[in-house]
């Protein structure tokens, strides 16, 4: 790997040219918490292919592309041809909210491809004639970059946060149908839904949280419901209640009786002679 520093970037940004044979960059932990790393790294690539690895994720650039890395994490750059790139880096302290970023590494600035390819062509101009400028129209100049930078992360970042929410739309909207699937089944918990759709149980009912409620009240609320409609129903009317009671996952007709009384302020067999009483009869099915 061939890398210089730019000699005529002045301030506190740095130009780094580079070109390389195939390799791996990667720089660690401890490397990371050395004194002095409170920066981030905008990589461009101008020709061939590298791979930018941080904070689990994983940007797969060709050119015209470019993504960021910060100093402070442990982070790799995989050369996968002889690229030619180039990086700036600046300190953090350059943009307005000088946050962690952790949600905003190793993305591709091509996600965002109307602001992504501004930043490319002035990070490139930039670069090309850094040494045309003098010391307050190259502060100006880097003013302008952090800032497209930040229009750039913006956009990065709600793009992440609509894909995420429709994500977790997604999941719930699954998790709700495996648990009507399985409703009948007194043994069903958080975990074996959990399991269902390959997420932890802490995660899921963090999603179920979003709707004010958790995975077995969500649970219990449908089989309260499916058992209060089957008690006066047309086709369920004139069965047990201990037997709906178990057909809607209950493990007794005690369990059934105490929860359906908290939740409706009658017992079942009150629940169902008053709903009779005031409508005439059963309710027949609809056709």
């Amino acid at each position: 790997m061939k890398a210089a520093e730019d000699p005529a970037s002045p301030g506190d940004v740095d130009q780094v040219r580079t070109g390389s044979t195939p390799c791996i960059v990667v720089r660690n932990s401890k490397q990371s918490l050395d004194g002095g790393n409170n920066h981030i790294i905008l990589i461009f690539v101008v020709r061939g292919r590298l791979t930018v690895e941080q904070d689990g994720r994983m940007a797969i650039l060709g050119p015209g592309d470019g993504t960021l890395c910060v100093a402070d994490r442990p982070y790799a750059v995989r050369h996968e041809s002889a690229p030619d790139h180039f990086a700036i880096r600046l300190p953090r302290t350059r943009l307005s909210d000088p946050c962690d970023l952790r949600t905003l590494t190793a993305l591709r600035f091509a996600e965002a491809p109307g602001v992504g390819r501004l930043l490319f062509a002035f990070a490139c101009d930039l670069r090309e004639h850094a040494a045309a400028f003098d010391n307050i129209l190259f502060e100006r100049l880097t003013e302008h970059l952090a800032a497209l930078l930040e229009t750039l992360l913006s956009e990065l970042n709600n793009r992440a946060v609509s894909l995420s929410s429709a994500s977790q739309e997604a999941t719930i909207i699954k998790a709700k149908a495996v648990i009507l699937a399985h409703l009948h089944d007194a043994a069903l918990t958080p975990a074996r839904v959990a399991a269902v759709l390959n997420l932890s149980p802490r995660y899921l009912n963090r999603l179920f949280q979003r709707e004010g409620t958790s995975v077995m009240r969500y649970v219990w609320d449908k089989r309260l419901r499916n058992a209060a409609s089957e008690l006066v129903s047309f086709t369920h009317g004139d069965e047990p209640v201990k037997l709906i009671a178990l057909r809607n996952g209950f493990k007794n007709a005690s369990h059934f009786s105490t929860a359906f009384r908290d939740a409706f302020g009658w017992s079942p067999s009150d629940y169902r002679d008053r709903a009779l009483a005031m409508n005439g009869g059963r309710q027949k099915p609809s056709t």
